[in-house]
């Protein structure tokens, strides 16, 4: 048993260790500057830039890799049940609903194991990485989104909302692109956080006591912010355990790392079919998920079986963005031709949501055309 939490907690496969699918992954994107690695890295959403010379960790990319998987799915059955083509009551709900106890937190927790990294810089340098990775893409996805919404509203769930747009730099317009709003929030609490004290133990009593006063709905003066430090606790505890799980040790345990990953989810899933709602029931459920999920992705890495989930996960901001349109499209179609089964709905719609952003970030990345999803930075200059 200590042999296998010492392998849980030191896994990361080196460099002359990884399947060659994956050296093939890393390669798709050109080596880039390296403060435009770290930033990429310290938002969570990986982009296609962050390459293996520059740091890129194996099952940190095969982790957000099984969640956007999930957030597209999420969405997507979301989506169809607003429009009336799934019931609420249906299958593809409830599995909709044990998605949602786990994912966003599982995603700002990957965020939060490189938060160390972007903290270590200058304010300057911390605020510029902010504008480049998170503002930048939250203006232009907003803008897109929106001129999508108002030509295609009869394919919408609800009117184009001309007085919301205008709100768009407090209050996210969208469904999706809160989560980018909400990380940068976050990211700038913990930045002040750590310039009060250095001490994880403080940060995270901290972020724990806004999340329990999120929880009663304190914040909701400024919704996002309110949902945002219901998570920055999730974030706060991947940079407190982010020296354990990013150390470079390899191990060999990935059947049992598997069959644990596979049994925190079904507790997860046990505990929320037998105990009563509540905040603290919710943030155990999303603990179990994330553990589960962490051990699921270090034991894919440990069989070689991680080079899809790897590929999603190296563009998961590309995905995370484009699928919120993109998934939408094979709607329309679908209703055009009498299609009425659900699941050809949600198969479809995560195949165009998946494959053609993923599809998009690719061609961007071959076209060297990075500004669909974030504003390259310059290489510093280097002095000997």
């Amino acid at each position: 048993m200590s042999a296998f939490i010492k392998g849980f907690g030191q896994l990361r496969t080196p460099a002359s260790g990884r399947s060659a699918t994956y050296n093939r992954i890393a390669a798709l994107a050109p080596e880039s500057p390296r403060d435009e690695s770290v930033n990429a890295s310290a938002v969570g959403l990986s982009t296609s830039t962050t390459t293996a010379s520059s740091g890129r960790v194996q099952w940190v990319d095969c982790f957000k890799g099984l969640c956007i998987v999930l957030v597209v799915y999420g969405h997507v059955a979301g989506g169809l049940a607003a429009g009336g083509l799934i019931e609420k009551s249906s299958c593809f709900m409830s599995s909709r609903c044990w998605v949602y106890l786990f994912h966003m937190p599982a995603f700002f927790f990957a965020a939060g194991l490189f938060a160390a990294r972007a903290q270590g810089r200058s304010l300057l340098e911390f605020l510029r990485s902010r504008l480049t990775t998170l503002v930048y893409p939250y203006v232009v996805w907003t803008a897109l989104v929106a001129v999508s919404h108002m030509f295609l509203t009869r394919f919408c769930n609800s009117p184009f909302d001309r007085e919301r747009l205008w709100r768009c730099l407090y209050e996210p317009y969208g469904y999706g692109l809160w989560f980018i709003y909400a990380l940068l929030l976050i990211s700038l609490c913990y930045r002040v956080l750590a310039s009060v004290s250095r001490d994880p133990i403080f940060i995270l009593f901290v972020a724990a006591l806004l999340g329990w006063l999120a929880s009663k709905d304190a914040f909701d003066f400024w919704p996002i912010f309110n949902i945002a430090m219901r998570f920055f606790s999730y974030y706060v505890l991947g940079s407190v355990l982010s020296a354990w799980l990013l150390c470079s040790k390899d191990t060999d345990k990935g059947m049992i790392l598997l069959a644990v990953g596979l049994g925190f989810l079904g507790v997860m899933t046990a505990l929320y079919g037998l105990m009563p709602s509540g905040p603290g029931l919710t943030v155990v459920l999303a603990m179990f998920g994330i553990i589960g999920m962490v051990a699921l992705a270090r034991g894919m890495v440990a069989l070689r079986i991680e080079s899809f989930c790897s590929l999603l996960g190296a563009y998961s901001m590309e995905i995370y963005l484009g699928h919120i349109l993109l998934s939408t499209l094979p709607r329309p179609v679908l209703k055009a031709v009498g299609v009425d089964q659900p699941w050809i709905y949600i198969a479809c719609a995560m195949i165009v949501g998946l494959g053609g952003s993923l599809l998009l970030g690719v061609t961007c990345r071959r076209f060297d055309f990075p500004y669909l999803f974030r504003w390259p930075l310059r290489q510093p200059s280097v002095t000997h």
